[in-house]
């Protein structure tokens, strides 16, 4: 597949400013990484950026972009070479100033690709959630770590999504190249500050998919644990499906009061956050949780354990509830939640998307990592490319 839309912008005069030509670089857009790279589309403008996507064949049509390429989403030791040399050949067709690689394997194949990149060309890497946070066993944790504290040095800038992560790998050595740039989301006009459940009972909502990672085994088991007057006064809202297949979430055979809506997207989805009492998020880990500040951004609190990233978007008490442990200590916090309590708390999650996850925000920070680079955009007509 090719461009597009693939006009460049017209240069005029001998010297002219012009945006950065960003070849974004993904194994899968699935999940949180469509998120983000649909926010760096809808802030081309803002960043000076013009984006252009390499990302599988198969998934193209679900990014709403001008400028997509595409490669065969192999997720093998031959496919990440291929990947890199496909990257290698887009980035010289497209002649991109930046190449941006997002999540583990994208970035291998950038690490792969670096070299024939050329000097002028920088180079991003964001792993959405280092892969050594991961539920593993400890030799294993020990060796993807050391891969990734190399990986971290090769990028011109490495893009942490959390507080969390950002102290986390530091601590551990890695690239001082590391920078903070933590998670948004755009805007949307769905979300309800005033008004409660109209059945009488508190929506529970779970967004994600229904593998070991998101932790929906011990959400179940917690409404197993719940006694029969609590349980009535609770409805649950699943949304999502198996996507790995390393669960064993037997979800069909659940009571009247838990309600499956597969996986939605766009408008229905924003619908469920804004219509939930509250959101519940019982991962064994997070690199961020974009969940979470999807939630927020409705207005709606978050009940989440205690792991990675999510015990800094969620302030305890404030907007939304924090746990540790698992099924029975999940089962308390539900038991615990009271309308008129979820209610107050309304404001305040959206406060905290307001002041720490607009979009608007991700964009500011990028614009100034890239004036500490240097990267002016001033181009010399002639050559067409940033005088790096």
């Amino acid at each position: 597949m090719g461009i597009r839309n693939g006009r460049s912008p017209a240069l005029t005069g001998k010297e002219r400013q012009r945006d950065l030509k960003v070849l974004n670089v993904a194994e899968t857009i699935k999940g949180g990484v469509a998120t983000y790279l649909a926010g760096l589309e809808a802030g081309q403008a803002a960043l000076g950026w013009e984006c252009a996507y390499l990302i599988p064949g198969a998934q193209s049509e679900s990014l709403k972009a001008e400028r997509v390429f595409a490669h065969d989403g192999s997720r093998s030791p031959a496919g990440l070479l291929r990947l890199a040399i496909r990257t290698i050949a887009m980035q010289k067709r497209y002649r991109a100033d930046v190449v941006f690689a997002h999540s583990s394997f994208a970035g291998a194949a950038l690490c792969l690709a670096r070299p024939f990149l050329g000097r002028g060309v920088k180079t991003l890497y964001c792993p959405h959630g280092w892969a050594m946070f991961r539920e593993m066993a400890g030799w294993k944790r020990s060796l993807i770590g050391l891969i990734e504290r190399s990986m971290s040095f090769v990028p011109t800038r490495v893009i942490n999504i959390s507080q969390f992560e950002h102290d986390t790998v530091l601590a551990r050595g890695f690239a001082k190249r590391c920078v903070l740039i933590p998670n948004a989301v755009a805007d949307v006009s769905d979300r309800r500050i005033i008004g409660s459940s109209e059945s009488g009972r508190l929506r529970v909502l779970f967004v994600g998919r229904f593998d070991r990672q998101k932790g929906l085994d011990t959400l179940i088991e917690a409404i197993r644990l719940l006694d029969r007057d609590r349980v009535n006064r609770l409805h649950f809202d699943l949304v999502g499906e198996s996507v790995l297949g390393d669960g064993t979430h037997a979800v069909g055979d659940l009571l009247p009061h838990v309600t499956r809506h597969g996986w939605l997207t766009g408008k229905a989805l924003q619908e469920r956050y804004a219509e939930a009492d509250i959101l519940v998020m019982p991962s064994r880990w997070e690199g961020f949780g974009l969940c979470a500040i999807e939630a927020l951004r409705a207005g709606t609190p978050v009940l989440a354990r205690r792991v990675g990233a999510l015990s800094e978007i969620v302030t305890h008490g404030v907007d939304g509830f924090l746990f540790d442990g698992g099924a029975k200590e999940l089962r308390d916090a539900l038991m615990n939640l009271d309308a008129a309590q979820l209610q107050a708390m309304r404001v305040a999650a959206r406060m905290t998307f307001e002041s720490r996850y607009r979009l608007d925000r991700l964009h500011r920070q990028y614009r100034e990592m890239f004036a500490r680079l240097g990267t002016a955009v001033s181009v010399d007509s002639a050559r067409g490319r940033a005088p790096w």
